[in-house]
């Protein structure tokens, strides 16, 4: 699936998101104290100007130091287990033509998956995709390679990719989810779901941060996957394959996400909310 991931609007933006706030002329007269208006952190300059033109005085948001080795310390995933140790796996049981260690070998293999598509590194900073490909079926990894190889933006919905130029943070990624595995289209199919939040601390490389919580983006997902077996499968079909899936992106720069590519906020100021 191609497109690119929806940021969340206003009314959708989470509690835990620190704003610099804007005090309003009304508010700071009641405390008979001047006005001032201060410009938020991810459109400052588009505050300034409103404010000035209606005559306010302004001022700009003034950088917060951060812990770059605790990038996460102020976010919902400070807890989460780093890597893909946050995804928790399904009770063993036999399904359909698949014995209950067949289903936990099945499981096995979607976890690596999941993890060479989302917080291995190799592959979502530096590209390298074979890491991913080599896990899918002959056939899929046919319908995958054109997806990925050779482009710079507008992955699958499935695969994280961070933006040329800005880079993660030691620490991390982290992640908090579940897989759940049911019978298939066949006896011989396995429906694999995964429903997961990865959480990417970005380095700012110099760049100003007026909040901590800028460094960090988060990625939610819910992807579906089917494990065929041979035989009845052919070679070819025999393995893993993605059937769809959505993606949400939270705190991520806006023109990046709509090439579905993953950058932090103070990449992009120009707007503090993305929209399909």
């Amino acid at each position: 699936m191609d497109g690119y991931e929806h940021i969340p609007g206003p009314a959708e933006r989470a509690p835990w998101r620190l704003m610099t706030a804007l005090v309003t002329a009304a508010t700071l007269a009641l405390a008979g104290v001047a006005a001032l208006v201060v410009a938020p952190a991810t459109r400052p300059m588009a505050v300034l100007s409103a404010a000035r033109a209606a005559g306010l005085p302004a001022a700009l948001p003034v950088a917060v130091p951060v812990d770059l080795a605790a990038p996460f310390a102020a976010t919902p995933a400070a807890a989460w287990p780093d890597g893909i140790d946050g995804l928790r796996l399904p009770a063993v049981t036999p399904v359909g033509d698949f014995s209950a260690a067949e289903v936990a070998a099945a499981a096995e293999q979607v976890r690596q998956l999941t993890a060479a598509l989302n917080v291995d590194r190799e592959v979502i900073e530096q590209r390298r995709f074979e890491r991913f490909l080599g896990l899918l079926s002959p056939r899929a990894r046919e319908t995958a390679e054109p997806a990925v190889l050779a482009r710079t933006e507008n992955f699958p919905v499935y695969l994280a990719v961070i933006a040329d130029g800005y880079r993660l943070l030691p620490a991390g990624p982290k992640t908090d989810g579940t897989m759940s595995v049911g019978p298939g289209a066949s006896r011989a199919e396995l429906a694999v779901r995964v429903d997961l939040r990865v959480a990417y601390a970005f380095d700012p490389a110099g760049a100003p941060v007026f909040d901590p919580a800028e460094l960090v983006v988060l990625r939610t997902f819910q992807l579906d996957f089917v494990v065929r077996r041979s035989p009845p499968f052919k070679a070819a079909t025999a393995g893993i394959d993605f059937l769809g899936g959505q993606t949400y992106l939270e705190g991520g720069a806006c023109r990046y996400a709509r090439v579905s590519l993953v950058a932090p906020l103070f990449a992009d100021r120009s707007q503090d909310a993305c929209t399909p």
